[in-house]
């Protein structure tokens, strides 16, 4: 099932930018989780649903299903849309779109998060923290590195939720991911993928699918961790992070790649 619903999108930045957001107390900062985008909705404290980035009606883990049910009732909510991040059988909140009866998309995101603070949260749900002020977003970044988290997000506290790409909400990764099509089927379990250059497909090597993945198709949709991509189409130090069901194919371009600064060693 296929919904109007759909997520705001974070507008990626370079590392070298992060220090203006670090200091402009305008924005907040929050850990970028490595997951999968999701919201989570409860209705009538009866039906749990999940929807991913394309609006698309996905599987709800077990779990959610009755922590949606627990969450709605012990704080009194008929119904609520969380938008976050799933990983693994966690359910990382970082936004609300509604509680109850009340539409809360046209807060300010300061507002709609300190409302999410105040309710009793039922495990696997999380409240991503959030950090406001320079000294704890520089806390923050400092500790992402240092335990090599994917990345850090900054959102403006006084933005209103925007669905489509955000010029409010940005992020930065600390190493190379991007979505890629299954182009070949290679033996000893690995898997050859093409990115889009313009109307081109452009072959871009081979990834091994570990064994505790199961193997693609031609065609499926994949994610790949990297260092950097060459200019030749190589990847430097693939790792495959498994099959997304949330992105589109026209999505799957060279725009997504960060390149390997020819000055480097």
């Amino acid at each position: 099932m296929e919904t109007t619903l759909l997520p705001q999108l974070l507008k990626p930045i370079d590392e070298k930018e992060i220090d203006k957001y670090l200091s402009d107390r305008r924005y907040g900062a929050q850990e970028k989780k490595d997951g999968k985008r999701m919201f989570v909705q409860t209705l009538a404290l009866i039906h749990t649903k999940a929807f991913n980035r394309k609006g698309i009606s996905v599987d709800v883990p077990d779990c959610f299903v009755e922590a949606g049910i627990h969450f709605a009732a012990r704080n009194k909510f008929n119904n609520y849309l969380f938008d976050g991040e799933k990983v693994g059988e966690k359910f990382y909140i970082f936004d609300s779109l509604q509680l109850g009866s009340k539409y809360i998309r046209n807060l300010p995101y300061k507002e709609r998060y300190a409302i999410l603070q105040i309710q009793l949260m039922e495990k696997p749900f999380e409240l991503l923290p959030l950090a406001i002020t320079t000294k704890d977003k520089r806390a923050l970044y400092k500790r992402l590195k240092k335990e090599g988290k994917e990345g850090i997000v900054f959102k403006r506290l006084d933005a209103p939720y925007t669905p489509g790409r955000s010029t409010t909400q940005v992020k930065c990764k600390f190493y190379s991911t991007a979505s890629f099509i299954v182009t070949k089927i290679n033996s000893k379990r690995s898997v050859g993928v093409s990115l889009y250059k313009g109307s081109k497909l452009v072959d871009h090597g081979n990834c091994t699918v570990p064994p505790n993945f199961k193997m693609p198709a031609i065609d499926d949709i994949v994610e790949i961790r990297m260092l950097y991509a060459y200019k030749d189409g190589c990847l430097c130090q693939p790792v495959y992070l498994g099959e997304r069901d949330d992105i589109y194919e026209e999505d799957c371009t060279t725009k997504q790649l960060r390149y390997k600064n020819e000055n480097n060693n």
